[in-house]
């Protein structure tokens, strides 16, 4: 909510703070903006990146999302190459705890994310999209949060239903996640390990396909490991069983690799940068 994108208060009082026993821990989500010059983001960019080292600079440990962000923060805040720690985004709804097969899930896609995102699916992709839903045993696809105009056609080949319900609570959005067969998500893709869509999936373990923009592997995500990529879901989409064996493999590893930084996982960095982690081992020793 800081004016222009540029939190310099927070910046000012980190500069200035007394030197207190309890360590000031950032985590950074996001560093600026990258804009075409006739966007507004683009001109404050300058500003940007300077509160953002002002505030590396003075926090006395850093977090962040994304592989490339720890290393551009460890220049500007003179710290040594590796010592800041990457964590991609946890979920904002609920994990499941254990795995479950494609198989025994509801006959439901889920198509997530901002709208410029999922009209790819929605629109210009829809017959293979359809075909791809069909092959998967889908029957209904839900677009979660805002309404696109869909080319419906395809869906209605396929006797596909398309459901619109807008924006969901996160109990909602945990509730269909958690059964969901099938995803489908679009996104940048140097920037997929801080996505909070592709985090929620991962979290319930949802069989994903992304547009073929994402083939780039990137914060231990390896398309067609951990999801697949358009173009194969296209392919294998005339062989049901194909298609089935491979969204269980992708699920499977997409699962795994969030566990490495689920909500536990954040919470334990978080406690480790805050009171150290001889501390932590102190404290969970004496809690359990």
């Amino acid at each position: 909510s800081a004016r222009n994108g540029c939190p310099t208060g927070l910046a000012l009082a980190l500069q200035n703070r007394p030197n207190f026993v309890v360590n000031a821990v950032t985590y950074f989500h996001e560093l600026y903006a990258t804009n075409w010059p006739w966007q507004r983001g683009f001109w404050y960019s300058p500003q940007q990146r300077q509160t953002a080292s002002v505030i590396a600079r003075f926090s006395d440990e850093i977090l962040t999302n994304r592989e490339r962000s720890a290393r551009w923060l460890e220049t500007r805040a003179k710290r040594v190459a590796r010592s800041i720690v990457s964590l991609p985004t946890p979920s904002n709804v609920a994990e499941l705890s254990v795995r479950t097969h494609c198989r025994s899930r509801d006959p439901i896609a889920v198509c997530f994310g901002a709208a410029q995102f999922k009209k790819l699916f929605l629109q210009k992709l829809s017959a293979d999209t359809a075909m791809i839903c069909s092959a998967a045993g889908v029957e209904r696809l839900v677009n979660i949060s805002e309404p696109v105009a869909v080319d419906m056609q395809p869906y209605v080949d396929h006797g596909i239903r398309i459901e619109q319900p807008g924006y969901l609570s996160a109990p909602e959005v945990s509730a269909l996640l958690s059964t969901a067969r099938l995803a489908f998500i679009e996104y940048f893709p140097s920037y997929l390990a801080k996505s909070g869509s592709l985090a929620a999936l991962g979290a319930n373990g949802v069989p994903t396909v992304m547009s073929d923009s994402c083939r780039r592997s990137a914060d231990g995500l390896v398309p067609g490991r951990d999801y697949l990529c358009f173009d194969e879901a296209r392919r294998i989409a005339r062989n049901p069983d194909k298609t089935i064996n491979r969204l269980k493999q992708v699920a499977d590893a997409l699962f795994d690799w969030y566990q490495g930084h689920n909500i536990d996982a954040h919470a334990r960095s978080l406690l480790t940068s805050v009171i150290g982690p001889s501390r932590l081992t102190k404290k969970l020793a004496i809690t359990c």
